[in-house]
C-alpha cells in the first residue's frame, strides 16, 4: 500500500506545441508536439517519486483523453487508481517558442455526476486504508458544486493521518 494518496480531481492530457516563434493571429508551423499526463496531483506524485515516497494517484478519467492518459500512466512509477467517468477528460494546450513565455490554454474539465463523485470518494476511501497522508491537488472539474468539492471532508479520519488540499473550484 502507498504512504500517500494523491487525488487529482481534474486531470488533463497536456499537449505542448513547440514553434520557432509564436505569432498570434497567424498560421504557425509546429516543430514538435509532446503529450503527457497533467494535473497538479500527478505533478505532486512525480516529485514524491523522485524522493522515493510510495504514492497512489486517484483520478477521474473519461473519453478519448482518458484512454490516452490511462495508457500513458501504465509506465507511471506510482500506483494509479482511475475512476471511469462519462465526460471527456480535459486537455491543456501550451504553445512554446524560443522567444517569449509559453501561452497556455486550459479547458475547464467535465461536470461529474453525483454517482461519479461517489465513485471517486469510494476509490479514495479504498486507497486510504494504510496511507498516512491524503493530498488533494489542482482544480475541480466543470462547475463543481461546493458539496462535492469538499472531498477531504468526506474522508474518514484516523489518528496520525494528515491531509492537504490545494483544490479550487471552477476548473
Amino acid at each position: 500500500m502507498a504512504d500517500v494518496v494523491i487525488v487529482t480531481p481534474n486531470p488533463a492530457l497536456d499537449v505542448t506545441y513547440h514553434v520557432p516563434v509564436n505569432r498570434p493571429g497567424e498560421t504557425n508551423r509546429v516543430a514538435e508536439v509532446h503529450h503527457r499526463p497533467g494535473g497538479k496531483g500527478l505533478n505532486v506524485a512525480q516529485v514524491l517519486d523522485t524522493l522515493n515516497v510510495s504514492t497512489v494517484s486517484v483520478l477521474p478519467l473519461g473519453g478519448r483523453n482518458g484512454v490516452v492518459l490511462t495508457e500513458q500512466l501504465e509506465s507511471f512509477s506510482g500506483g494509479v487508481h482511475p475512476v471511469i467517468i462519462r465526460g471527456q477528460t480535459r486537455s491543456t494546450v501550451t504553445v512554446a517558442d524560443q522567444v517569449g513565455h509559453p501561452t497556455v490554454y486550459n479547458e475547464t474539465g467535465p461536470d461529474l455526476g453525483a454517482d461519479e463523485w461517489l465513485a471517486l470518494r469510494a476509490a479514495i476511501r479504498a486507497e486510504l486504508s494504510d496511507a498516512r497522508v491524503l493530498v488533494i491537488a489542482g482544480s475541480l472539474p466543470g462547475a463543481a458544486l461546493t458539496e462535492n468539492s469538499a472531498l477531504g471532508s468526506a474522508m474518514p479520519g484516523r489518528p496520525g493521518s494528515r491531509s492537504s488540499s490545494t483544490a479550487r473550484g471552477g476548473g
